[in-house]
């Protein structure tokens, strides 16, 4: 895991008030395996890996990086949580100059304001 912004805010996480921390990055290994592993192997597979950095035989670790908000809520709890799950309640958006016009229903650019 590693941090890549710190900026506290106040938000909604699925309707929930809370204080958006930072964006953090969350690297998680999956392994393809070609068959059907009973929990000793993937035991023993775990610890190759622990010990050597790698998985031999017929599973292919994939690495899945994704972003995600630490957020915490009104009542303390502290959560990581998808960026589309969060909705920033600041308006700090409106501080930005856009160059172009949006269609609000569609969501399309209409026009350029250069």
């Amino acid at each position: 895991m590693s941090n890549i912004l710190s900026e506290m805010r106040p938000c909604y996480v699925n309707g929930e008030r809370a204080i958006f921390h930072k964006w953090i990055k969350n690297i998680n290994l999956k392994l393809n395996c070609s068959r059907i592993l009973s929990r000793e192997k993937i035991r023993e597979l775990i610890n190759i890996l622990e010990e050597y950095g790698f998985i031999q035989g017929d599973c292919e670790p994939v690495i899945i990086e994704e972003t995600l908000a630490i957020i915490e809520y009104v009542d303390g709890r502290v959560r990581m949580v998808k960026p589309h799950e969060v909705r920033f309640a600041d308006k700090k958006i409106n501080d930005f100059i856009f160059q172009f016009q949006f269609d609000e229903h569609c969501g399309e650019i209409i026009s350029d304001k250069e």
